[in-house]
């Protein structure tokens, strides 16, 4: 590419990785993708190769009520004591549940208080959860403290915290 000039990504040292920025239509091309880069070099220094994720089901609990038939799953992964995570829940039947819901972590969190991002995927609406000091569970719901669910919807989470 005439005018190009390679610049060697700093978190892919070691991959063939590279990104190449060209004034073209002032657009910058990028060959580097963030799964990539998560995979290979989120370790900090840590050493960690790119292992895969472990999936893990949460128990989900409602602050009133009962929530009806649904399906919760989740992945997880631990570099050092850091745990990415990501969670969803498929709510068929929402029944009675309201207020709060309360996802259970992978992995016990440790001290300090850790604010975790969510969507529901159905309507759009963004979603919070709070994890709470030396806790294995989450409180979470609707952006303005109501409740974010309901039926036919798909409730999604994905955060970062520090374990025991």
């Amino acid at each position: 590419m005439a005018g190009a000039i390679p610049l060697r990504h700093p978190v892919a040292s070691g991959a063939e990785h590279a990104i190449e920025g060209a004034a073209r239509d002032g657009q910058i091309g990028a060959v580097v993708s963030g799964e990539d880069l998560f995979d290979q070099r989120v370790d900090g220094g840590t050493g960690d190769t790119g292992t895969g994720w472990t999936v893990f089901t949460p128990t989900v609990a409602c602050q009133s009520g009962s929530l009806g038939t649904n399906s919760p799953g989740g992945k997880f992964k631990t570099i050092g004591k850091t745990v990415f995570f990501t969670a969803t829940l498929g709510i068929t039947t929402n029944s009675t549940c309201a207020g709060n819901m309360t996802f259970t972590l992978p992995v016990t969190a440790a001290g300090g208080v850790y604010q975790i991002g969510g969507v529901n995927q159905t309507t759009g609406v963004a979603g919070v959860c709070v994890i709470t000091p030396s806790n294995f569970f989450m409180f979470c719901n609707k952006y303005d403290g109501t409740y974010l669910g309901g039926d036919g919807n798909v409730l999604a989470y994905t955060g970062v915290y520090v374990s025991q």
